[in-house]
């Protein structure tokens, strides 16, 4: 291995209620003051405001809010206005609540912004991201990833910090913004989860970086409030971003799939089943039909999904999909799917017949 270092572990949630969580975070500089936040509620409505310690000031009317104020004038009806206001960076106010916590209790910084100024250590894994086995391994110095350099196509270890492309900026490739300005900071497209230099984003004359898509098919692909996933500190276990999808015929749940989209590039599927009653009478394939017929509308080139080794017959035999060579993971680099022990990758690209 080629790096090392200790992973902090999670740790729970200071216990500060709503009213005292905003000036608790812009107190411990966790957070700037009038830093921008935004809410979405229903029917795609966005609020957007400027955090103070007394709340949040709402951009449209002016008026002062309290965090549980603030999303009932966006009209969300999660009830949780922690995890439901975010900054422009993708990063809910408990999300940084956590991360602040965390960072006291560890005596380490973890926010990406911060890895210019001092050094975040965790421990990475011993087995390549791509093919899954162990060996002499390049080790990501942004997440616990780890690759062998066949597998990323490179004939020598790089110089220096190295970031793998999941880590990387989608614009132009690199951990750190080029140039010597104030636009390096990161914004995250959250449907697809990839990050983007906002210093790259104006470059390219994109100018609404106070949004949360990084182009109209991701906003179009997104879907509020479907499901509460988790992430987690390995990227090929993180479940975050994936919705339910669920075949039903009077009110009973006949199927159900779970699926995450990354962008127009490709969809993964880890989880399909059926109910047993309903086994072999091609309840899958109806599902399977329907979820690739609405992929291929939404313009996604291809699906990937796991497979047990029982099952791999009919999911290359019956639903077309073909196993993953080591060629085509390494065309899915700044992708991260979900992953399980013993299990084949598959994929299948998806052609446009049911465009009308």
């Amino acid at each position: 291995m080629m790096r090392g270092g200790a992973l902090p572990q999670s740790s729970e949630s200071s216990q500060h209620n709503h009213g005292t969580l905003i000036p608790w975070l812009i107190d411990s500089n966790v957070v700037p003051l009038h830093s921008a936040v935004l809410c979405r509620g229903a029917n795609n409505v966005v609020k957007k405001g400027k955090l103070c310690r007394e709340g949040i000031v709402c951009d449209c009317c002016g008026e002062l809010f309290s965090p549980t104020r603030f999303e009932a004038h966006a009209r969300c009806y999660k009830h949780k206005p922690s995890a439901s206001i975010f900054l422009l960076d993708g990063r809910s106010l408990l999300d940084i609540q956590k991360e602040a916590s965390s960072s006291q209790k560890k005596e380490v910084g973890c926010l990406e912004e911060e890895r210019d100024h001092r050094q975040c250590q965790f421990q990475n894994e011993n087995i390549c991201f791509v093919c899954r086995f162990g060996g002499d391994i390049v080790l990501c110095d942004g997440c616990p990833s780890s690759f062998h350099l066949s597998c990323l196509g490179l004939d020598h270890v790089p110089d220096g910090d190295w970031f793998c492309p999941a880590c990387s900026c989608k614009i132009c490739k690199q951990f750190r913004y080029a140039k010597d300005c104030g636009d390096s900071s990161v914004l995250v497209c959250f449907q697809c989860e990839r990050k983007h230099h906002i210093g790259c984003l104006k470059e390219q004359s994109f100018t609404h970086t106070d949004g949360w898509f990084c182009s109209e098919t991701c906003g179009k692909i997104f879907i509020e409030d479907v499901v509460f996933s988790r992430g987690s500190e390995l990227n090929r276990l993180n479940c975050h971003g994936f919705y339910t999808v669920v075949l039903e015929k009077n009110e009973e749940v006949i199927s159900v799939a779970t699926i995450r989209v990354f962008g127009k590039r490709v969809a993964e599927i880890p989880f399909v089943a059926t109910r047993m009653q309903f086994r072999r009478q091609g309840m899958c394939g109806i599902m399977m039909n329907e979820i690739e017929k609405q992929l291929t509308l939404l313009g996604v080139e291809e699906i990937v999904l796991p497979s047990a080794q029982e099952a791999i017959d009919t999911w290359t035999k019956t639903f077309g999909f073909a196993r993953m060579t080591l060629s085509v993971k390494s065309q899915f680099l700044d992708h991260v799917f979900l992953d399980f022990k013993d299990i084949i990758m598959c994929h299948k690209v998806l052609v446009k017949q049911f465009v009308t």
